[in-house]
């Protein structure tokens, strides 16, 4: 749970501390980018090439042109949001102290589950990196509500194995299964979260192989 320190009244810190979340919640909401906004801005993109290029050139090199806007845009976009939240968590660190960040940690995952349920928001950014950059300031335990969610919204599909990373979370795992100071209870969690993202990836590995035996035979034919 999140403590903040009484250097001033109690009543006034809550206060300032409720409108910080609030405009933490609301600026990275916004960060998210649509799918449609992701195609409308590729449309653009095809639009300016297509003028540059001559009609013998064009099939030959749209496809590289496609790929190297993407990566420099998904890039970009990753570099950004990280160097923003660097700066948010930084800003909440110096003016209350590492105590809130197991909250504020929540309240990010929240969200992009959240945004997650759309199923167009795309927010650039994984778990093991949002993790790593919690760890700068110093974050260290993912708190049981949080993986509450997260095992939740694994099990509903509602995020992806690939955001979560299976070797990360085992990883973190390990980092934190020979602590006496961290409950039995949340071990067992945070290894149930491990678990489900090892049977979720095995899951789409094998439905994967099915449809890249499939499509070879077809190729036979």
């Amino acid at each position: 749970m999140e403590q903040i320190p009484n250097n001033t009244s109690e009543e006034r810190v809550l206060s300032d501390y409720d409108v910080l979340k609030k405009e933490f919640k609301y600026y990275f909401f916004k960060l998210c980018e649509s799918n449609t906004s992701m195609t409308n801005q590729l449309q653009e993109f095809l639009q300016s090439k297509l003028g540059e290029l001559s009609e013998s050139d064009a099939n030959v090199a749209i496809n590289d042109e496609i790929k190297n806007f993407m990566n420099t845009f998904v890039q970009k976009k990753t570099n950004f949001i990280i160097d923003q939240l660097k700066e948010k968590l930084k800003y909440i660190i110096e003016n209350y102290s590492t105590t809130v960040l197991d909250n504020i940690f929540d309240i990010l995952i929240d969200l992009l589950i959240k945004k997650y349920k759309q199923k167009e928001q795309l927010f650039f950014i994984s778990f093991e990196q949002i993790y790593e950059i919690f760890y700068l300031f110093g974050f260290r335990i993912i708190l049981s509500e949080t993986l509450d969610k997260l095992i939740g919204a694994l099990q509903w599909d509602i995020i992806s194995h690939y955001w979560l990373n299976y070797n990360f979370l085992k990883n973190y795992f390990k980092s934190i299964s020979s602590k006496k100071d961290i409950s039995t209870e949340l071990k067992k969690k945070t290894w149930t979260l491990v678990e489900l993202t090892r049977i979720k990836k095995q899951e789409f590995e094998k439905k994967y192989k099915k449809f890249r035996i499939g499509k070879d035979f077809y190729k036979l034919k």
